[in-house]
């Protein structure tokens, strides 16, 4: 499984991502707090998963 952390703010999120074992996948990724940051988020994950197998 990936686990995903997110610091929130106003205007950008940091986004890190690891596995069970503790296996950083993103170790920081900076996204904006618009349509265009999330859809980066969820390509991001996308990709992991399929990468992985694992499911977030």
């Amino acid at each position: 499984m990936l686990y995903v952390g997110i610091d929130v703010a106003k205007n950008k999120h940091d986004v890190a991502v690891i596995d069970s074992e503790g296996t950083i996948f993103v170790r920081h990724l900076e996204i904006t707090n618009n349509s265009e940051g999330f859809q980066c988020l969820k390509q991001t994950l996308h990709n992991l998963m399929r990468a992985t197998g694992d499911t977030v």
